[in-house]
């Protein structure tokens, strides 16, 4: 516009100038009278008015023009902008930051906050905010984002008849005339915060549900693994003889058997609670993943016997070594294989069989057992799935061994899948895991039987169940080993007060206190050494008894080798 404005000005200018000081004989052309000239200076002077004249009118109308439409666009403008202000579903409220007075609120705020225009208008902030920290948070407020980028604030408000909700507030500093305010728009969150809350209660309820659900487990799993310790190790005892009745081994087998297997459902129950909760623990290592499946046949072997199973096993994967956890990668297979032997009918069979696929192994295990229906492979691997109740009352077990197996092959960066045609028709399982590098094995070491303790090594053993005490000193006795017993933390530390021990086993709930209070007392006064027994092992209550001074901490009932060869080599280190 300013541009055009010049423009005409200089036309203006230019033809003023031409008529004014061009030749005295062609001006005086166009101003003769038929009597006599004008005088030039006059004929000048009207000349220089008339077009002055002309020239501001021009101009004036033109500057009237702009400004006539500039004063439109800004009325269209500033309705436009009232009409959002005022029609506006959210509230909106101009706050002075010096005296926090609302300069300034919309229909929509009013409404929210319950006053008319007018009485809004006499509000301070802390009349629908009272928090005793407001003055220093708008300060902090006026400091840091004067003109910087929106904040937005989750804070209760208050209605005129007192009652509260909660808005979500995004505001903004600026300036006006000299003056610093804040531009707040709100939005009624109440009810998100509602169902917000009513989440976060729901969501705590569960999880105090959870953690008790997860601390009922644990202590029945301890419940169930007591009364279990003394029948294993009654049954381990009688094994040991030598003058039984004709078929007693044979009996003692099948109990020995089943006791072991109950001791391993309690530990897929205690597994399958850790993986829920994030807890469960893997110690990687370089392993061959042939001597994880031959080791899993082994455990298997009195089962596949009795049920007259063929088992084949075609181990041609010509890279099988594994990053992983030897005992649960074993543990796997251990599952699948049960699995198999479990629905597979007498005088079936079972393949097992191994190969590589690109950089990765293949473990495939397949049966002729009773299939999976369709309906029930989707869910296979669901916690306490079994597909139909009727298989459960005729096969027994939770359906937690498949759901186990399938973490696990999880936490490897594995994958493990299953297939059937059907009913009747068998089903394949097949685990996949990434190879790496096979490295050269060491031999073994050389270690002494067993058997060969030494008689001189003396044991103060601690439990208050009485059948775990007396069978568990009864096949210490039978290692040669010296054995004092008593059922409390005060009876064992009066016995060690009196009688010089070599290596404390100890349970860890006792009547009038722990096990590993036994420990930390006997440690620091005579340099005992200790074992811990309990029907607790997570990786917690591991750490706790290691952190007491115990050397090693069995879960019962305790796998009785492993118990003896730990206490050769607890009592070795001491002798040397």
């Amino acid at each position: 516009m300013k541009k055009n404005i010049w423009k005409i000005v200089l036309i203006y200018a230019f033809v003023a100038a031409l008529w004014i000081f061009c030749s005295d004989q062609l001006l005086g052309i166009f101003v003769a009278t038929p009597d006599r000239l004008v005088e030039w200076s006059t004929a000048k002077g009207i000349l220089f008015v008339v077009i002055t004249a002309a020239m501001l009118f021009a101009l004036i109308s033109r500057f009237t023009s702009q400004l006539s439409r500039a004063s439109n666009a800004w009325i269209a403008s500033e309705r436009k902008f009232r009409t959002l202000f005022e029609k506006i579903n959210d509230g909106i409220a101009v706050v002075e930051l010096e005296t926090l007075r609302l300069h300034l609120a919309n229909p929509a705020l009013c409404q929210m906050l319950g006053y008319t225009k007018e009485e809004i208008s006499q509000l301070k902030v802390s009349d629908i905010h009272p928090r005793d920290d407001l003055p220093r948070v708008m300060k902090e407020f006026e400091r840091e984002s004067l003109g910087q980028a929106t904040i937005a604030m989750d804070l209760p408000v208050m209605r005129k008849d007192g009652k509260i909700f909660f808005a979500d507030i995004n505001a903004i500093g600026i300036e006006l005339d000299g003056k610093r305010y804040v531009l707040g728009v709100f939005r009624d969150v109440t009810a998100r915060k509602r169902v917000e809350s009513d989440l976060q209660q729901a969501k705590e309820a569960a999880e105090t549900a959870s953690r008790a659900k997860d601390q009922f487990i644990a202590v029945l799993s301890h419940e169930l693994r007591t009364p279990l310790m003394p029948a294993l190790a009654t049954v381990m005892a009688l094994q040991g003889e030598t003058d039984l009745p004709h078929g007693m081994g044979a009996d003692l087998q099948i109990v020995r058997r089943n006791l072991e297997m109950e001791a391993h459902l309690i530990n897929d129950l205690l597994d399958v609670t850790r993986i829920s909760r994030g807890q469960i623990q893997l110690h990687f290592e370089k392993v061959d993943l042939h001597d994880c499946l031959k080791g899993a046949v082994e455990i298997c072997r009195t089962q596949i016997v009795a049920k007259q199973l063929k088992i084949e096993t075609r181990l041609d994967a010509a890279s099988s070594f594994v990053w992983g956890d030897p005992p649960r990668l074993q543990q796997i297979f251990w599952n699948l294989l049960s699995n198999a032997v479990k629905f597979t009918p007498f005088g079936g069979s079972i393949d097992v069989h191994s190969d590589n696929s690109g950089t990765k192994v293949r473990i495939e295990i397949a049966d002729t057992g009773i299939g999976i229906d369709p309906e029930t492979l989707p869910r296979l691997f669901h916690p306490f799935e079994q597909g139909e109740q009727t298989m459960n009352r005729r096969f027994g077990g939770l359906g937690l061994g498949l759901s186990l197996a399938k973490n696990l092959v999880g936490l490897h960066r594995g994958s493990l899948v299953a297939t059937s045609e059907g009913r009747d028709q068998g089903a394949v399982f097949v685990v996949e895991l990434s190879t790496v590098t096979a490295v050269p094995q060491p031999p073994p070491p050389v270690t002494a039987p067993l058997l060969a303790t030494d008689p001189a090594a003396k044991i103060l053993l601690v439990d208050d169940h009485s059948d775990t005490l007396r069978i568990l000193s009864r096949l210490l006795k039978k290692w040669s080993y010296s054995v004092e017993t008593a059922d409390s933390v005060q009876s064992a530390l009066k016995l060690a007060a009196k009688q010089k021990f070599d290596l404390l086993i100890s349970d860890l709930g006792l009547p009038d206190g722990s096990g590993r209070e036994i420990m930390a007392e006997v440690k620091h006064r005579y340099g005992l050494q200790g074992i811990a027994l309990s029907g607790f092992g997570t990786e917690e209550d591991v750490q706790a008894s290691l952190s007491a001074g115990f050397e090693e901490h069995f879960v019962k009932p305790v796998s009785f080798p492993d118990l003896q060869a730990a206490l050769k080599r607890i009592l070795a280190g001491q002798r040397r």
